[in-house]
């Protein structure tokens, strides 16, 4: 299944290769700083490893993994996820791991294009997403879509902050579909 925005499109799954790009964007502890598992990835030193990190993701937590590809040239950039999904709710998650796509407008759309699919083809009511206190992009980036603040989390995930692993709190934001709709331009 294919989600295409004006500057990327979105992909389930990954293939070998992409397991082989993931594996090196792990190793860049910038890359993967304010991820909850960060830690645990950091780890990982093989592209079984990765494979095997993803796949249990998807059983655990029943996971829908997508990859980000840039429309010309294609390009794997990150990947986007969506987690937990019942009780018409999902969580979302986005890692851009080609840090020349940071502050482009990607992250931006990927979320536009997931939320999109969560309610209008999953039927979902709501949408959550959690990130460290320290990661502002994210929390800017959330925000500028329309989540809100739901709760905070204290002390709930290690993070490699300002050059060292610390304790952080958990922002959890969500958005209704509401909510999403009703600020939405074309809408």
């Amino acid at each position: 299944m294919i989600l295409k925005g004006e500057k990327v499109y979105l992909k389930k799954g990954f293939s070998n290769k992409e397991y082989s790009t993931l594996l090196k964007w792990f190793k860049n502890i910038e890359v993967i700083a304010y991820l909850r598992s960060a830690k645990k990835i950091s780890n990982i030193t093989t592209v079984k490893g990765v494979k095997s990190f993803f796949e249990e993701a998807e059983k655990a937590k029943g996971t829908i993994f997508f990859g980000i590809y840039t429309l010309k040239p294609k390009r794997f950039i990150g990947y986007a996820l969506l987690a937990h999904l019942k009780n018409k709710k999902c969580e979302f998650g986005i890692m851009i791991g080609d840090k020349s796509y940071w502050r482009k407008g990607v992250g931006s759309e990927v979320t536009r294009l997931l939320l999109v699919y969560s309610f209008d083809q999953l039927g979902l009511e709501m949408v959550y997403s959690t990130t460290s206190e320290y990661n502002k992009p994210a929390i800017r980036l959330l925000k500028s879509i329309g989540f809100k603040m739901a709760k905070k989390i204290p002390k709930d995930r290690v993070v490699y902050h300002n050059k060292k692993w610390v304790e952080s709190d958990t922002f959890c934001m969500e958005i209704t579909k509401q909510d999403y709709y009703r600020n939405q331009p074309n809408f």
